[in-house]
């Protein structure tokens, strides 16, 4: 079996699928953006990679580097893991009979009467979407109208493990560096904060709550003026912190050291990768339910669930999993879910059944 990756970017997670791959039995070869990181791993298992400046939607150069690259390593199996590689890689198979696997790690956004949907994740090339949530696979299947709907068969939902072992080992952080009074317990939100993350939900929920010595962390970017607005009108503004954005490993440390982990998404979430990254290391949750991260947190189990933009829920949510004895078994409960239902080893056995399927058709 030959399988060619094609993507624009790769998180630190993906490499260790395509090498999952190769120790199988696949050929692997890895066309990706000029400025990718997190190579390191493909290097290490000698999968050649080749780099490709993509620029635009349609670039007719980049389309011909990937059609030139096919041909010459010819693919059972192409595995493209963004839209825009997507949109080049399309055109770049017309003559190719090689499957084609696109990968979809978000609900909405797309529409059948926009282009750029038509040419990429709704194209008939396509042989199987792989949705890294349920989620993402039944908002698929309630799209369109009349006839013009996806087949069924297209759709698989394969979740993104991580390599849970990693998280038994990250590096103990002070919270108090990032001004977090000692002794506080602490409410976490990591990630790029744009507005369907709905961090103002959750800027008013920490305001709402009757659990006194918490403070909020809020990790990464702010591009949110609701959130912003929310934080210097808040009752508790004194208590919330901000980093800004922090490296790869400081992150995952944070996730490990915080009480208790959020994504309070309003909508078009995924499968959010610093929730597994908490959960993992035993940190309970409190979620929207939004995309996947129902599919993470099993509600009074392993976290809370609440509906979006409920205020007093996520409120009342985040002082029950704060309570003392909850927060270690519901951590404990989140730990054990990741590693049984969220490593990295179950994505690459699901991929594979997917490839020989492919194949066998």
């Amino acid at each position: 079996m030959k399988l060619m990756l094609v993507t624009t970017d790769i998180d630190h997670i993906e490499p260790y699928q395509y090498v999952g791959a190769k120790q199988k039995g696949a050929d692997v070869m890895v066309l990706c953006a000029d400025n990718c990181i997190n190579l390191e791993l493909f290097s290490e298992h000698d999968i050649p990679v080749q780099k490709i400046a993509f620029k635009g939607k349609r670039n007719k150069r980049n389309i011909e580097t990937i059609r030139q690259a096919i041909e010459i390593f010819k693919p059972d199996i192409v595995q493209v893991l963004r839209k825009q590689a997507l949109l080049c890689t399309i055109p770049a198979m017309s003559n190719s009979h090689a499957k084609l696997i696109a990968y979809r790690g978000i609900v909405g956004n797309l529409s059948f009467f926009d282009p750029f949907s038509l040419l990429s994740f709704l194209h008939p090339r396509i042989d199987r979407i792989v949705c890294v949530a349920e989620a993402i696979r039944a908002h698929f299947l309630t799209m369109g109208f009349g006839p013009v709907r996806l087949d069924p068969h297209r759709l698989v939902t394969i979740h993104k493990g991580h390599v849970t072992d990693k998280y038994r080992h990250v590096a103990d952080i002070d919270l108090q560096q990032y001004g977090v009074p000692k002794g506080y317990q602490v409410v976490g939100f990591c990630g790029a904060m744009r507005p369907r993350k709905g961090i103002d939900v959750l800027v008013k929920a920490f305001g709402a709550m009757q659990r006194e010595n918490v403070a909020l962390l809020l990790v990464g970017e702010l591009r949110d003026e609701k959130a912003k607005q929310a934080i210097a009108t808040s009752n508790k503004k004194e208590l919330i912190f901000t980093t800004g954005k922090v490296p790869q490993q400081a992150a995952l440390s944070i996730n490990g050291a915080i009480d208790v982990a959020t994504m309070p998404s309003i909508k078009r979430e995924g499968l959010p990768r610093a929730l597994i990254e908490a959960m993992g290391q035993g940190t309970p949750a409190v979620v929207t339910r939004v995309g996947g991260s129902p599919e993470l947190v099993e509600h009074q189990r392993s976290g809370m669930v609440v509906e979006p933009g409920d205020v007093a829920a996520f409120a009342a949510a985040l002082d029950t999993v704060l309570e003392e004895q909850t927060c270690r078994q519901m951590g404990q409960s989140a730990q054990q879910r990741i590693q049984n239902h969220f490593d990295v080893r179950e994505t690459i056995e699901q991929n594979w059944v997917l490839y020989k399927e492919l194949l066998d058709q």
